[in-house]
């Protein structure tokens, strides 16, 4: 889900018992349960992630923010989240049924016009060969839902996907010459979350070492 509705008075009546750096921790995991439309893991270097602090800062707020969520089958669920995403999906079902039954009647009416306007035989091959090209990042690229989606599951959360994004675009504007054009700019950006993720891997190692 891009947003959800949040109910101030309803919030308020719930947490009023939190710290700041509770509420903080709280608002982030509401945000991913969300976007993610999934419950949140049970580890406790994955929350901290989410949370972006380090684990002790975590720990330290764990207990009561996690009051809000039931653990179950290694996973912490929240029944107001699966209520919103649970209606979000049966809108969102309806509407795709809509949009199938548009597209149906569309492609009936206009399968005798694609039938007279094959395209010849040198037609396809030059489309082959200009499909084959690549092209140079554009000045607005953003991260898509599913680029996200894959950030998220190699451990990222929305402000490091931000970031990572940033120095992603920015990077590919300055580039000169051929390694500046790509032929699938959503596998290049898969690659560079692997390496960051593989970068960020020894420092998360290096603090779960001196934890132990």
């Amino acid at each position: 889900m891009k947003w959800y509705e949040r109910h101030p008075s309803d919030y308020k009546d719930d947490t009023w018992h939190l710290t700041l750096a509770e509420h903080g921790a709280y608002t982030l995991l509401l945000d991913h349960y969300y976007f993610s439309e999934a419950p949140l893991p049970e580890a406790d270097r994955a929350l901290s992630s989410i949370c972006a602090c380090g684990i002790d800062e975590w720990l330290a707020v764990k207990d009561n923010v996690l009051s809000f969520f039931k653990l179950k089958r290694g996973k912490y669920w929240n029944k107001k989240c699966e209520s919103i995403l649970n209606k979000a999906a049966e809108k969102n079902a309806a509407s795709a049924k809509r949009v199938s039954k548009y597209r149906k009647t569309k492609e009936s009416v206009t399968r005798n016009e694609r039938v007279s306007n094959a395209p010849t035989l040198h037609n396809i091959t030059l489309h082959k060969k200009e499909s084959k090209k690549g092209s140079r990042i554009s000045e607005d690229w953003k991260p898509s839902e599913a680029n996200k989606e894959y950030a998220i599951s190699k451990g990222f959360h929305n402000g490091q996907i931000l970031t990572i994004a940033d120095k992603f675009l920015n990077y590919w504007l300055g580039a000169t010459g051929k390694n500046a054009i790509k032929l699938d700019w959503d596998a290049t950006w898969r690659n560079k979350v692997i390496n960051e993720a593989e970068r960020l891997a020894p420092k998360q190692d290096e603090i779960g070492d001196r934890i132990r």
